[in-house]
C-alpha cells in the first residue's frame, strides 16, 4: 500500500526527503511562532509557496533552504536529521506512520497550539494528560 494511500486515495505519492524536509519546516515554523506568511515575506515568495514547500507540494531548492534555515535560525543540518544516503538516493530513516501521522491537519492544530503555551510546566502538564488520555498500555494487542 502506497505510503499516502490512508491519507487521500487521490494525494500523489510524494518523495520521502522532501515530505520530512516540508515537515520540519512546518514544525520550526510553529515552534518559532512565525505565520507562513511572515516566513515567505522574508525570503521572497508568497505564503502559499512556504505552504507548498511545507506540503512537498513543490521542491525547496538549496538556496531557498538556506535562506529558510537562516530565518528560523537553524543550521541546514535540521532539515536532513535522520536523512540517509544509500547507495545513489537518500531515504528517511524514520518511522512512515509518523510522517503520515504529521501530514494530519489535527497535528499540526495540536502542535501549534501546544507551542502558544509560554510555562513549560504547562506544556509538560499538556504531555501528561495526553498520554493519560492515550490508550492503555496493559491493554495493548500484541
Amino acid at each position: 500500500m502506497p505510503a499516502n494511500s490512508n491519507l487521500n486515495p487521490k494525494t500523489p505519492d510524494f518523495d520521502p526527503v522532501d515530505v520530512h524536509i516540508g515537515l520540519r519546516l512546518r514544525a520550526l515554523r510553529i515552534e518559532r511562532k512565525l505565520s507562513q506568511g511572515q516566513v515567505g515575506e522574508q525570503i521572497g515568495v508568497t505564503f502559499q509557496q512556504v505552504q507548498k514547500f511545507e506540503r512537498a507540494h513543490n521542491r525547496i531548492t538549496a538556496k531557498r533552504l538556506k535562506q529558510l534555515s537562516q530565518v528560523l535560525g537553524t543550521s541546514l543540518d535540521y532539515f536532513f536529521e535522520v536523512v540517509e544516503v544509500k547507495g545513489n538516493s537518500l531515504v528517511v530513516d524514520s518511522d512512515q506512520t509518523m510522517m503520515d501521522l504529521m501530514r494530519q491537519q489535527d497535528s499540526f492544530q495540536l502542535l501549534n497550539a501546544f507551542y502558544q503555551i509560554e510555562d513549560a510546566a504547562r506544556r509538560q502538564a499538556v504531555l501528561e494528560l495526553i498520554r493519560k488520555l492515550g490508550p492503555d498500555p496493559s491493554q495493548a494487542h500484541t
